[in-house]
């Protein structure tokens, strides 16, 4: 862990910079505190260590928010259908592993703090695009006015200290689990063009599918609507089955990697339509993954 992660870390995260919630729990009874005292480095770095567990504000004093959020307790499948409907229309989403029974976080994070009125429309419209009743999976933000302190979400890389959890912590998806791995590969992370949360929360739902083709537009330049299957992909790296229905393998690309890719960084996974989902840690576009691997024997 360096400096530069825990900065991008800290900016990616924090709204509100006066206060936080600290985790406790004592036998059976567990809960968050509120604190009201600023979100130094070291506060974040002991988190990221595991002195501490945070839950941060999803706005802040102005009613904007830097990032949203859903988070389901239930290994339904409704999370993987949010993802995978993000991904479809464009959208850049990181996903915290799962633990037994729970499927998790899925964030989303923008370029710029967006105000939380038209983040909580654009989570109704994913949710409805999707399929999902309102309600059944858990949304941040919850509140558009900075009135109160309002809901918080745990941090990632944070260990899990509800009595039963087993101090789990929660890792990124499909890279090694290391904080250091962790945090280079989250440095890495592209952020999601606020300005197109303000337009898409403007948008009646029956116009929404102007969204969907200058979704597919942006697919296309990256190569992703040329996806190969996802039978031949895993095929091709090898790869091994990992949790949640993503395997892992060793990405095709050998030098966008420092260390030739040594730990597996590839995620795949399989769509509706028998397609291969990607995703590498260090960021390699998916057009060139699908390329790599169309052309290896």
């Amino acid at each position: 862990m360096n400096q530069r992660h825990i900065s991008i870390f800290r900016e990616r995260f924090v709204n509100r910079e006066d206060a936080y919630y600290r985790r406790w729990a004592y036998g059976d009874n567990y809960g968050y505190r509120a604190v009201y005292a600023p979100v130094t480095a070291s506060l974040i770095c002991a988190h990221l260590v595991g002195k501490i567990t945070l839950a941060l504000p999803a706005i802040d004093v102005n009613g904007l928010c830097k990032w949203c959020a859903w988070d389901s307790d239930t290994e339904d499948g409704n999370l993987e259908k949010i993802e995978s409907t993000l991904l479809t229309l464009g959208w850049h989403s990181i996903r915290e592993a799962h633990r037994p029974g729970r499927a998790g976080h899925l964030w989303l994070l923008f370029d710029f703090a967006v105000a939380a009125r038209d983040v909580i429309l654009f989570g109704r419209q994913i949710s409805e695009r999707t399929g999902i009743p309102r309600g059944t999976i858990e949304f941040f933000p919850k509140q558009a006015s900075a009135e109160k302190l309002g809901g918080a979400l745990r941090l990632p890389l944070s260990a899990h200290r509800k009595p039963g959890a087993g101090n789990c912590i929660g890792w990124f998806e499909t890279v090694p689990k290391d904080v250091h791995s962790q945090l280079e590969w989250f440095s890495l992370q592209p952020l999601n063009p606020g300005k197109r949360i303000s337009e898409i929360a403007q948008m009646p739902f029956k116009e929404n599918h102007s969204l969907t083709r200058r979704s597919y537009h942006y697919q296309r330049n990256t190569g992703a609507i040329s996806r190969v299957t996802f039978d031949l992909a895993i095929s091709r790296i090898n790869a091994k089955p990992g949790s949640n229905g993503w395997w892992s393998g060793h990405c095709p690309i050998i030098s966008a990697h420092h260390n030739g890719d040594r730990n597996p960084s590839l995620g795949i996974k399989r769509a509706e339509d028998g397609g291969a989902i990607v995703k590498c840690w260090n960021d390699c576009l998916p057009k060139d993954i699908y390329d790599r691997l169309r052309r290896q024997k």
